[in-house]
């Protein structure tokens, strides 16, 4: 006698499956390498757009960089970019702020003028930020 062969379609072999199921892993794989380096550089890039704005004669509270980063018609970075921005630009906050303080007391305002304006809805730095650089500012 002879034997059958095995009459069932491919799609319903368990090869097959095994073969798609490493196809997908592999693929996915690659993928999310792809992804994640695309993050990666927009990072990278939204670190650099951070640093040289800090850098500038602008002064940003973190607050502000976000936004900026984010909201301006200039830049477009993703959230996640740009939170990792400024959470890695470095320690500047009260020198921004300091910034702020040295132009508004040229300007003749008082320590507690001063400490409003940094901490209102458009400067936005923290009440210790501005008391930081209001402290360095009457050194």
């Amino acid at each position: 006698m002879k034997k059958e062969k095995d009459s069932k379609p491919f799609y319903k072999k368990v090869w097959f499956w095994i073969l798609v199921a490493i196809l997908a892993i592999g693929g996915s794989n690659a993928l999310t390498k792809q992804t994640s380096s695309k993050a990666d550089e927009e990072k990278a890039s939204a670190l650099k757009t951070a640093q040289e704005l800090v850098e500038s004669k602008a002064s940003f509270s973190e607050k502000t960089l976000l936004w900026y980063l984010t909201e301006s018609a200039s830049h477009k970075y993703s959230k996640k970019a740009a939170q990792y921005a400024v959470e890695n630009v470095g320690d500047v906050w009260v020198n921004e702020a300091l910034d702020i303080a040295k132009e508004e007391r040229s300007e003749g305002k008082t320590d507690q003028e001063i400490l409003k304006s940094l901490t209102d809805k458009d400067a936005q730095f923290t009440e210790e930020q501005a008391l930081k650089a209001i402290e360095k500012l009457n050194e």
